[in-house]
Order: C-alpha cells, then structure tokens, then sequence
C-alpha cells in the first residue's frame, strides 16, 4: 500500500461519496493551502514541487475512492452484455 491507498481506505470506511467536482475543489484546495496558505512560495521551486505533489496525491486517493464506488462486477458486466445480445435477437427476429 502507498499513502494515497491508505488515505482512500480510510474515506471509503467511512461511506464518503466522491463526486466529480470533489477532483476539481479538493485538487485546487490543497494545492492553495500548500502553496500559499502554508508559505511554500517562500521555498521557491521546492515549494512548488510539494504543493504540486500534494495536490496530486489528493486527486489520486479521489480517483480510487471514485474507481472502487462505481466499480462494476463481472457479473453485472456479462449480464449487461447478455441482456443487449438477447434484445438485438429479438429486434431481428421482429424485423425478418
């Protein structure tokens, strides 16, 4: 596990729906609160670099709480498949 794994674990324990603004307000947030509110302009390009970084480990843990919220089994997936095959059947058979 990676820090962004543990932190996404954490918010998933805890119910938390991430929608797809959370990437953009959250992302920009945390790179406003590194970067300015935190004085890392002061340390000049490192600064940067670890506003930057923390902002896109921010966005990394959203995606995977995002991925494992609207994660699809396999078998919905072939379920789905096999539905709409069954259902062209039928239109072409209505259609001869």
């Amino acid at each position: 596990f990676n820090y962004c794994q543990v932190e996404a674990e954490k918010l998933i324990e805890k119910k938390t729906k991430v929608y797809y603004f959370h990437f953009i307000y959250f992302t920009i947030k945390e790179f406003f609160k590194k970067y300015f509110i935190r004085y890392g302009f002061l340390d000049g390009t490192a600064g940067l670099i670890s506003a930057i970084h923390s902002s896109n480990a921010t966005f990394r843990k959203l995606a995977i709480v995002w991925d494992k919220q609207n994660e699809i089994s396999r078998s919905e997936i072939e379920k789905s498949i096999s539905d709409k095959w069954e259902k062209q059947i039928t239109n072409a058979h209505t259609i001869s």
